[in-house]
């Protein structure tokens, strides 16, 4: 199921050609980088901490993402986005069978992030706002992924996601996973280096954030997401990565 993003080709997104604007077929846009040349992160690398110490790290995050109001579907659900060159035309539906949304824009990135959902799958893409190029960000998980977010010196992305039970073998390769980028300033997508990522079969990811720029702050489970006292089977850990 990793790789039902692909069937998400066949649902076109019609780019408006704006005045003085070339366009391009959003779908035929390739997404830039493979996952599979990203050296994982070494499991011995985690350290556990307390909630509070979580708590603590999630408080002083910051959240990068600028909403721009003034993008809002019209009464069919018709909305655009405008990159330097070109003026995307999408539509959010309210059955979610076929809909995009405009989450914002992340100026260090100098990219929109645009999400589609389907019916069972979630995709989020970046769209780079001077050359148009497209990042589909990575999961193994039809639901797509959970969070991106930049470190606090903007020098990293995060970008994790994962499974919500035990039972992953029977839909997935693992059960949760998240991607680290390397940030070159001022270069768009193509400033986005693939750095290390990490995967794991024995617990699923509630949430992570920055601690600083080396490190990262996970809460995890291994029960059940949602059933019973889930506050008594949270784990905290943070990894400083190299």
């Amino acid at each position: 199921m990793k790789y039902l993003a692909t069937l998400i080709s066949i649902i076109i997104l019609f780019p408006v050609k704006a005045s003085s604007q070339n366009f391009s077929n959003f779908q035929e846009i390739p997404s830039l980088y493979s996952i599979d040349t990203i050296p994982m992160l070494a499991i011995a690398g985690f350290k556990s901490i307390t909630e509070k110490e979580f708590l603590n790290y999630k408080a002083n995050q910051i959240n990068k993402i600028e909403k721009d109001t003034t993008i809002k579907p019209d009464t069919t659900g018709l909305f655009r986005v405008y990159t330097k060159h070109s003026t995307y035309e999408l539509r959010q539906s309210k059955n979610y069978t076929s809909s995009y949304s405009n989450i914002g824009y992340y100026p260090q990135l100098r990219a929109h992030l645009i999400e589609f959902t389907g019916a069972g799958i979630g995709e989020m893409y970046l769209l780079d706002d001077e050359t148009d190029d497209k990042m589909t960000l990575p999961s193994s998980y039809d639901a797509g992924i959970i969070d991106l977010l930049i470190s606090p010196l903007n020098q990293w992305l995060l970008v994790y996601s994962s499974y919500d039970r035990p039972d992953y073998d029977s839909y997935y390769d693992n059960r949760s996973e998240f991607f680290i980028y390397k940030i070159e300033k001022n270069k768009g997508l193509k400033g986005l280096k693939p750095f290390k990522y990490f995967e794991s079969d024995d617990w699923s990811i509630e949430e992570m954030v920055w601690a600083d720029d080396k490190t990262i702050a996970l809460k995890i489970y291994e029960g059940i997401r949602g059933e019973g006292s889930q506050s008594n089977g949270y784990k905290f850990y943070k990894n400083i990565f190299e």
